[in-house]
């Protein structure tokens, strides 16, 4: 196995700390993190679009065309996501 987990004593599986699913570390700066990062996105795309509108960055090309149809798909289920995130939501990882 790799890493050194054939060796492990089970002590050091006592050790471990118990988890906590009463009341577990809630990450709230991952809606505001996200949120930023799909503004920041959006920002760009809508300025290479512009840019390319205007005539100032290229002929608009393929890649262009699937911006255009792609970037609105995929703005309202990350949007659904980052509104949605509780505590005890399907996006922690640590529940499944």
């Amino acid at each position: 196995m790799s890493g050194n987990l054939n060796r492990l004593d089970p002590a050091v599986f006592a050790a471990w700390p118990t988890p906590n699913y009463v009341d577990p570390v809630r990450k709230s700066y991952m809606p505001v993190y996200a949120g930023v990062l799909q503004g920041a996105s959006s920002l760009i795309v809508l300025t290479r679009l512009y840019l390319r509108a205007r005539n100032q960055a290229g002929p608009f090309g393929l890649d262009d065309v699937c911006v255009c149809i792609l970037d609105p798909l995929i703005l309202p289920p990350s949007k659904a996501l980052t509104y949605t995130h509780r505590p005890y939501s399907f996006l922690d990882g640590w529940r499944r």
